[in-house]
């Protein structure tokens, strides 16, 4: 008779639920901005919404960023809200909503890691919202935007530097 002795992984039943998640630390983040890692990818999401006068819209968000792992390094929340009521018929006819967030995010993006997590449609524009690691230069270049930006729009920003667990879009991300 011969018995054989099969050893397994074990794991903590709490590994299991996802409930005690170990948290990233700041030279993991480092080297994700080295690797390319730190930005998670797109999984985006569409919703039909209400904007504040009642009529039907869309918003975008970016699904990926549910569960992202260097939350706490990035805890400025950037709501720029674009008003896009005054532009003229040239404008309008060569802006779409793409270009505006591609424009927007890419500024954003020169500074350091910033990630575009979500877009609403509004009465008078859209909100494009934000995370960004934290850097005063956020705040710098975002007000030479206010005055100055390659497609002349205008648009008013709302900075909250210290949101570490990103609550401010729990309920958009699930």
């Amino acid at each position: 008779l011969h018995s054989r002795v099969h050893s397994f992984p074990t794991r903590r039943s709490s590994d299991l639920f996802g409930l005690f998640k170990r948290k990233a630390t700041l030279a993991e983040f480092e080297q994700s901005k080295i690797d390319g890692t730190v930005y998670p990818g797109d999984s985006i999401t569409v919703l039909q919404i209400q904007t504040e006068s009642g009529q039907f819209g869309t918003a975008w968000v970016n699904k990926k960023y549910k569960n992202y792992a260097f939350k706490e390094f990035c805890p400025y929340f950037i709501v720029m809200k674009m008003d896009l009521s005054n532009i003229d018929e040239e404008q309008r006819d060569q802006l779409d909503m793409s270009t505006i967030e591609d424009y927007f995010d890419a500024q954003l993006k020169a500074i350091g890691i910033c990630h575009f997590i979500a877009r609403f449609v509004t009465d008078k524009g859209m909100d494009m919202l934000f995370y960004s690691e934290s850097n005063p230069k956020f705040e710098e270049v975002i007000n030479e935007l206010m005055n100055e930006n390659d497609l002349n729009l205008d648009f008013e920003v709302n900075i909250n530097e210290n949101d570490p667990k990103w609550r401010s879009m729990k309920m958009v991300l699930g």
